[in-house]
């Protein structure tokens, strides 16, 4: 579908029937962000609406935390 948790839009041109897988990537990262919004804020994490009360939101990344599994040959 278009969007998960909450209503986040994440791809807002795919359909659940026209047959096609739609993903998306993030092509730059980082193992923490901070975010500052200096105030209240609500975020989605994992299909999940969260909120900040002060406004600051930190995520960090867990080394292989995350287990996949591929067929080979694959450039995961």
């Amino acid at each position: 579908g278009t969007q998960y948790g909450g209503g986040a839009r994440m791809a807002p041109g795919a359909y659940i029937d026209d047959g096609l897988l739609d993903f998306f990537t993030v092509q730059k990262s980082s193992r923490i962000i901070e975010l500052d919004c200096g105030g209240g804020a609500w975020y989605h994490l994992d299909g999940e609406d969260f909120f900040a009360g002060d406004g600051k939101i930190r995520i960090s990344i867990m080394p292989s935390a995350l287990k996949v599994i591929a067929p080979k040959p694959c450039n995961v």
